[in-house]
This record gives structure tokens, sequence and C-alpha cells, in this order.
């Protein structure tokens, strides 16, 4: 398989956020707060964002957690996080994409998932 372009990448995520308000979740998404200035050779600075879904279950929650696998099956990754109620992922410096599926980002999205579902705010420890 020929990888993806970062603009296919992007591209492919913007599908996917369409994908998950058709699913019914309420997404906003708005210019990325980073001021990181790392890789910024991956995707132009005027295209980072900050995709928030708002989930109103379980069911949601896991809903966007495959579909961030999906696109790391395709080879693209970037920066996730959360709390109780919401998914975010950051399409900024971190957005990059390769020719394989990044096993150990969606390990580390797995745990972040954990800590997430684990506590309230998704903070662990004091």
């Amino acid at each position: 398989m020929t990888p993806l372009t970062i603009a296919e990448a992007y591209q492919r995520v913007l599908e996917a956020v369409e994908e998950m308000k058709a699913a019914g979740i309420r997404v906003d998404v708005t210019p990325s707060r980073s001021k990181s200035t790392k890789r910024e050779d991956r995707l132009p600075r005027d295209q980072w964002v900050d995709i928030s879904f708002h989930v109103a279950d379980a069911e949601q929650a896991a809903a966007v957690s495959r579909k961030a696998d999906e696109l790391g099956w395709l080879g693209i990754v970037f920066d996730t996080g959360g709390c109780k109620g919401s998914r975010d992922w950051q399409i900024d410096w971190s957005f990059g994409v390769g020719d394989v599926p990044d096993s150990d980002q969606e390990a580390r999205r797995s745990v972040v998932e954990g800590l997430i579902e684990g506590g309230e705010d998704g903070q662990t420890g004091p």
C-alpha cells in the first residue's frame, strides 16, 4: 500500500469527523492553541486544529477511540486526550503519516482511554 500524503491524511481526518457528527456525536473544531514550532514541516500551521468530541456515553467514547485506531491503521498519527464526557484530537505539530500502522500510538491511545475512563476527570493520583 502506498503511504498517504499529508494532505490525504488530513482529508481522512476531516472525513472521520464528519462520520462522528453523522453518528450523533457533537463535535467542535477550533483553531489549534498549540504554540509549538516543532515539526511545522508536517502540516501547515494554518491547518492545525483542536477537535473535541462531546461523548454522551461509553458507546460514543468507544466509537471515537475506534475511529482514531482506524486512522492509525492507515499510518495517520496525532495526539489524543480528553476527560469524562469529552475526547480530543490535536491536529497540529504532532500530526503525521507513515507507511505502516503505528501500533505504539494505538497502545498509547488505549492507555489514555483507560485513564480517562478510570477517573472522573481522567487524572490519576492526588
